[in-house]
């Protein structure tokens, strides 16, 4: 079973508390931002629920059962993990009704015992197949968990929602994260990105692993510097820089290039409004001197116009134009002339 993170222990003694006094939640929504563990955590949940010691002879899983065996040789016969699917029309990005048709099938042959349905991200769920899995919800099998791990449990079907506990999984303290950082491989050059990654340090480890440390020395020195007094030749760089062998080997995409801008906009905006930076906070003097050329609503119109657009990050009809459009905009916001 892999290590739990010590923010994550008090979930999990909360859950084991509750399966010794035989009121384990039958359907778990896990919450929280991404890089928190959230995963990691339905992982051991999964582990220790199908784990044959008793909760009142120990917390961990015991290892030597024939589920903890089975488990750490990569499977379990009771254990379904839905994720999206990559198939032709779908392109790995929802959850098809197909999977839980699957599930329903294998509960449906495994009447007894118990059996974990793990589903992330749980957002993926299309429509289809969010109303299949709710009608499994409402009449749930004995002794199966669900455990729908989402970094945005409000996109949920409601109803969904409603047939489930949240347990919402904040970031932990600074010190904490640092702490648990120096003991990780490659950890030392997380801490840089710590405060980018919204203080989640999976997040940060993830990116320091991938050689985006570097990535984000270039994008600070284009977002802080002289870029913006060019947008078109910015965008022109940055269509290169995204499109290069070494920059899409390192998994560093638009997406992720996107992710970071409204970051770093919505700095800005905070800075605007009077309060400290939240992601960029050893660029705040540079901050406060780019947000004094805009009014805080100017700031706030920019990054809801600019979020707007990240809704097409993933299928841009072309890339140039579309950087443009959001460099041009920046730009302007700034005062600057094209």
């Amino acid at each position: 079973m892999a290590a739990l993170m010590p923010w994550l222990e008090p979930f999990y003694r909360r859950f084991v508390a509750a399966m010794r006094g035989g009121q384990a939640p039958q359907a778990l929504i896990l919450g929280g931002p991404a890089g928190v563990g959230k995963q990691r955590l339905a992982e051991v949940l999964g582990a220790r629920w199908l784990c044959e010691r008793k909760p009142e002879s120990g917390d961990a899983p015991c290892g030597q059962c024939r589920a903890c065996r089975l488990l750490l040789a990569g499977g379990h016969p009771r254990s379904w993990r839905l994720v999206p699917a990559v198939e032709e029309g779908n392109e790995g990005r929802q959850i098809t009704i197909e999977r839980i048709r699957e599930v329903q099938e294998g509960l449906s042959l495994a009447e007894t015992g118990r059996r974990v349905v793990t589903i992330m991200p749980a957002e993926a769920m299309n429509r289809f197949t969010a109303n299949a899995l709710l009608k499994v919800l409402e009449e749930p099998p004995a002794e199966v968990l669900f455990l729908l791990v989402t970094d945005v449990p409000q996109a949920l079907l409601p109803t969904v929602r409603s047939r489930c506990q949240l347990w919402w999984i904040v970031p932990p303290s600074r010190e904490v994260a640092l702490l648990w950082l120096q003991t990780q491989k490659d950890g030392d050059q997380a801490v840089s990105l710590l405060d980018l990654a919204g203080g989640a340090p999976l997040a940060a480890l993830r990116w320091a692993r991938a050689g985006w440390g570097e990535w984000f020395e270039r994008f600070l020195g284009e977002v802080g510097g002289a870029a913006p007094q060019a947008p078109l030749v910015w965008a022109a760089g940055l269509e290169s820089w995204l499109k290069s062998k070494e920059t899409r080997d390192s998994g560093f995409d638009l997406d992720a290039w996107m992710d970071w801008w409204l970051r770093w906009l919505h700095d800005l905006a905070r800075i605007a409004a009077g309060a400290k930076a939240c992601y960029f906070p050893r660029s705040e003097a540079r901050l406060r001197a780019l947000a004094r050329h805009a009014s805080l609503r100017a700031w706030i119109a920019l990054e809801t116009r600019v979020r707007a657009r990240a809704q097409w990050v993933r299928h841009p009809l072309n890339l140039r134009l579309y950087l443009e459009e959001v460099l041009t905009a920046y730009a302007e916001t700034l005062g600057a002339k094209r």
